[in-house]
């Protein structure tokens, strides 16, 4: 189905300030195959451009995950999530692969320097059931990294909980008989050290929480949180 719309108004009570955008995109969902790209453009002289691109192809199993933002100072996003200064942005994943093995990157920067920048990576394998009666069944694996100079997006005064420097490691497996377990979670920045698992049911109740961290300078100052 497509959709064209040639001028979309939208108020300041809905986003925080008044846009007018073109709106043009298609859903298509059938028999196990999804595309969704959808572009929209601003119209009332601050540029701004939106351009997602999402599918999924049952047959060849191909996943599809292209992103594209670009705003010029005092954007949308920026203005709605408080970045100081509403700086200009830049937002993009790319990947398409299969999901057996597939990898997007993502990159964030404002005022044209790269605030964040990382991976994320699907796979699949097969290993034994729960149920050693039971056939193989299909595991998957999400590996995750992340990381950047992110003290540009928050006041000054976070600063020195950030660091120069924040990362962001997760592993975890999904296997329909046993659940989710997040065997990696590692979050760090200047003043944070966070470490634990995490393991969900089927049903994604929690069957094990095990977080453990820190919260604290080199100079053992206060930290603004």
């Amino acid at each position: 189905e497509e959709m064209a719309i040639g001028a979309v108004k939208l108020g300041a009570p809905q986003i925080g300030q008044a846009a007018d955008l073109t709106v043009d995109g298609s859903a298509q969902m059938a028999d196990g195959e999804a595309d969704q790209p959808l572009r929209l453009v601003r119209l009332d002289g601050t540029e701004g451009l939106f351009d997602l691109q999402a599918g999924f192809s049952n047959s060849t199993r191909q996943l599809t995950a292209n992103h594209d933002v670009q705003e010029a100072e005092g954007g949308l996003i920026a203005s709605l999530a408080r970045i100081p200064g509403t700086p200009s942005l830049a937002l993009t994943v790319s990947g398409e692969d299969p999901i057996s093995d597939f990898e997007a990157t993502l990159a964030l920067s404002t005022d044209d320097v790269q605030r964040l920048a990382g991976t994320v990576r699907l796979t699949e394998s097969t290993v034994p059931a729960a149920d050693t009666a039971s056939p193989p069944v299909v595991q998957q694996i999400i590996d995750a990294q992340l990381g950047g100079d992110v003290t540009a997006l928050f006041i000054p005064e976070y600063k020195p909980f950030f660091g120069d420097n924040v990362a962001f490691d997760l592993r975890g497996t999904r296997t329909p008989d046993v659940g989710i377990s997040v065997e990696t979670l590692n979050l760090t920045s200047a003043a944070l050290d966070l470490t634990g698992r995490v393991d969900l049911t089927p049903s994604f109740a929690p069957s094990l929480i095990d977080v453990s961290g820190t919260v604290a300078t080199a100079l053992n100052l206060p930290v603004v949180l």
